[in-house]
């Protein structure tokens, strides 16, 4: 079967739960949940189900997605090799530079700049595949009292959706597109999404430290609190370190652009991700696979 047909078929069995109807050699998206609806029609003001709740708006999240070291790929542990030991190690160093307190004057004076406030970052997470995980270990090292929250095999690596245009080598099994796409969606709506000012429904579903970064703590009666989450200028910060395919999928839908485009960038080993979500939903990409931490020698894709 040839990759049209297989993804012709995918869809016509993911329709029901996708809202996608195949027409001859376009596809129809009909149901307004769909993430592929909102990236034919247009924006979507409440498309991560937060926009009519009555809670004070919570803090601008900013969310750094990270790519992990070079790995071995002959190895079946896929361990970092000791160029990527290097990378994450000089992204570690990265990111302390970017919460030095010195910048923070810089910060102020620049309205449209990085950041309205003094970085801290909340914690660092990662997927649960040994190159991502050590990865995250070696970054964390360079971000003392940063902590690292437990692994997580939702960012793993895996076909969130049959890219277009599909290479021509490019041949996932339908299983695989199947149980990939539901898990690393669901990875996004868990870790993407505009931060509010009260308990959340999915509030239970979320370990410690995703509460901590989107700046909800318990307080002494048990009730949740925002923080900062009344200073309308109040921000986030949280790492997620993980994979190329995981981290171009979680941009696309953040974007709210057709997700079948994610094959279409690329990102190198250590790149930075950078996407703000602020308190309206809308979101922005103030940087994709940034990699000006590493020397030029020290660039690689695999």
């Amino acid at each position: 079967m040839c990759i049209r047909d297989r993804m012709r078929s995918m869809l016509q069995v993911a329709a029901p739960c996708a809202g996608l109807l195949w027409c001859g050699s376009r596809s129809v998206y009909t149901d307004a949940s769909s993430p592929l609806f909102a990236a034919e029609c247009g924006w979507d003001e409440n498309w991560d189900g937060r926009a009519d709740r009555s809670e004070l708006p919570g803090p601008t999240r900013h969310i750094i997605l990270i790519r992990h070291g070079q790995y071995n790929r002959s190895s079946q542990e896929r361990e970092l090799t000791p160029l990527g030991i290097q990378q994450a190690l000089l992204t570690g160093e990265r990111l302390a530079a970017m919460c030095n307190p010195t910048l923070a004057d810089k910060l102020l004076a620049e309205p449209d700049g990085l950041s309205k406030s003094p970085i801290t970052i909340a914690c660092v997470h990662s997927s649960n595949l040994p190159r991502a995980r050590q990865t995250a270990e070696l970054v964390a090292k360079g971000l003392p009292g940063v902590s690292l929250a437990p692994m997580d095999p939702m960012l793993a690596e895996g076909c969130p959706c049959i890219p277009v245009p599909a290479p021509v080598n490019y041949d996932p099994s339908p299983a695989t597109v199947w149980e990939d796409a539901a898990r690393i969606e669901a990875a996004f709506r868990h870790y993407i999404h505009r931060a509010v000012g009260g308990p959340a429904p999915s509030q239970a579903g979320k370990d410690d430290h995703q509460i901590q970064a989107e700046g909800v703590q318990d307080d002494s009666n048990g009730a949740s609190s925002v923080s900062a989450g009344k200073d309308s200028h109040s921000e986030t910060w949280e790492v997620i370190v993980c994979h190329g395919n995981v981290i171009r999928y979680f941009v696309c839908r953040a974007l709210q652009l057709p997700p079948q485009a994610w094959l279409r960038m690329a990102t190198y080993n250590c790149g930075m991700t950078h996407l703000v979500i602020r308190p309206n939903g809308r979101c922005s990409l103030l940087g994709f696979g940034d990699v000006g931490h590493l020397a030029l020698e020290q660039t690689t894709y695999f």
